[in-house]
């Protein structure tokens, strides 16, 4: 797993994982990297150990500590959601 790698394209198909995926791209696209990153480890090693994450991240090329991680997926989250309800509301 190498989040953010480019290798995977998927088919949207208009299921509500499709619009959090919207969210994080467009997440990504804005310039917020780091927590959305932290946010798609935090989705697919979501049983694995805190420290097996951040060795993930790192290996992705973004060092960061356990307090740094919680404020880039509180970030990530807040981000999704605004984008959510904003498309529900238009």
């Amino acid at each position: 797993f190498m989040p953010g790698s480019g290798g995977f394209r998927r088919v949207m198909i208009n299921t509500p994982g499709d619009e959090v995926e919207s969210a994080v791209r467009a997440m990504e696209s804005y310039g917020y990297l780091r927590p959305a990153l932290s946010l798609r480890c935090e989705y697919f090693l979501k049983d694995a150990p805190l420290e097996a994450k951040l060795q993930n991240l790192r290996r992705t090329g973004i060092d960061i500590k356990r307090p740094t991680y919680y404020d880039y997926l509180a970030i990530g989250r807040a981000f999704v959601m605004g984008q959510l309800c904003r498309e529900k509301a238009a």
